[in-house]
């Protein structure tokens, strides 16, 4: 049982395993995410979305802690989101797409920012969207409809983080649900 004044954190590794590129066992990252002292690790999926308990403190800290173990205990210099399971939960929460009945589960993907989203959004220059694609900003991150899938989208991470001049992450919904559930589920308490 974690001890008190823990919280659920979910953080989102970007880049790993994909394409076969820069691999990391799942099994692996739960060993690399306890050595630092954290509890309860549980992965999904191969693409490094990980909850695990912690104190309660910034989730940023938590990020940057885990992205230097992950350099430092495997060579893999790659971005980390982290962000409490209150903070997940408002995010999934306030997916502006899903009071529409036209769209797809499968259309939509959230991306989640490396800090806070600046006051301009995604700024006042329209952003360049394939037909059908939409790019929302609210609480927190950014949630997209690509109707022609997330692989043909032009709503890519390099052109999120040109935007908003920091690094994002971006997972399905079906994913950010999961790890929503999981969170909820974590023996966490304040």
């Amino acid at each position: 049982m974690p001890p008190k004044n823990t919280e659920a954190i979910v953080a989102l590794i970007r880049g790993i395993n994909v394409g076969g590129h820069r691999p990391l066992a799942m099994k692996r990252l739960r060993e690399i995410v306890e050595s630092l002292g954290y509890t309860e690790a549980r992965t999904y999926l191969q693409s490094g979305n990980v909850v695990f308990e912690a104190r309660a403190e910034d989730p940023r800290d938590h990020a940057r802690t885990l992205q230097a173990a992950l350099r430092d205990k495997q060579g893999l210099d790659v971005p980390v989101v982290a962000l409490t399971a209150r903070d997940l939960r408002r995010v999934v929460s306030s997916n502006p797409f899903l009071d529409r009945k036209d769209i797809q589960e499968g259309h939509l993907h959230v991306a989640i920012p490396a800090g806070s989203l600046p006051r301009s959004g995604l700024g006042k220059d329209p952003i360049p969207a394939g037909p059908g694609e939409e790019a929302v900003v609210a609480s927190g991150a950014v949630y997209l409809l690509c109707p022609g899938g997330y692989g043909q989208t032009k709503l890519t991470n390099a052109v999120l983080e040109r935007r908003l001049g920091l690094p994002v992450t971006v997972r399905n919904w079906r994913t950010i649900c999961e790890l929503d559930r999981m969170a909820a589920r974590a023996p966490s308490r304040a």
